[in-house]
């Protein structure tokens, strides 16, 4: 065994670095279009919620292998980068990206059996959408909604946008670079 996989995490299922957890996600994504049934569109929307919610642990604990990317990102979160920690991280985040405030409501709710922050509604829902494509052929899509107070959300999109906000981040401070990654 190398040794770059004789941390904890080698025991998560070949998920090494912050990019092999993204490429999770990209694989969620493309389950959710690819599904026909009900139950399936919603365990890959859910497992795609966690997953993009869950880059933040990730990408944090690639951060620490180059000392110089958490000060950047520290600064570029208004923070003192002596104190810059995980919630400090997630706070950043979520504040740059819409997408991942839906996604982390979605995996706190989920984990947590309900969300309750000051008094926010939560409504989470799959819809039947019947696509005839020809007359004699109809397909059933489902579709996932998010509905947070009166805002109401398709969750492909949101998903997807959390995608692209990781993938651009992580390039961008290239963080867990693709030769740590087991692809």
């Amino acid at each position: 065994m190398s040794s770059r996989l004789s941390t904890i995490r080698s025991e998560t299922f070949d998920l090494v670095s912050c990019r092999d957890v993204l490429e999770k996600l990209r694989r969620e994504i493309k389950r959710i279009k690819d599904a026909k049934d009900r139950q399936d569109v919603c365990d890959h929307g859910t497992n795609a919620a966690f997953t993009a919610w869950h880059m933040t642990d990730w990408v944090w604990a690639d951060m620490k292998k180059n000392r110089a990317i958490r000060p950047t990102i520290a600064k570029q979160a208004d923070r003192d980068p002596g104190n810059f920690r995980l919630p400090a991280f997630q706070n950043y985040v979520t504040k740059n990206s819409k997408a991942l405030r839906i996604c982390r409501i979605i995996a706190t709710a989920s984990k947590h059996v309900g969300w309750d922050p000051g008094g926010t509604d939560l409504e989470l829902t799959a819809t039947g959408l019947t696509i005839t494509e020809d007359s004699t052929v109809p397909l059933e899509r489902w579709i996932l909604k998010v509905k947070i107070d009166d805002q109401s959300y398709e969750a492909l999109p949101i998903f997807t946008k959390a995608f692209r906000y990781w993938e651009s981040f992580t390039e961008k401070h290239q963080i867990g670079a693709p030769e740590e990654s087991r692809q």
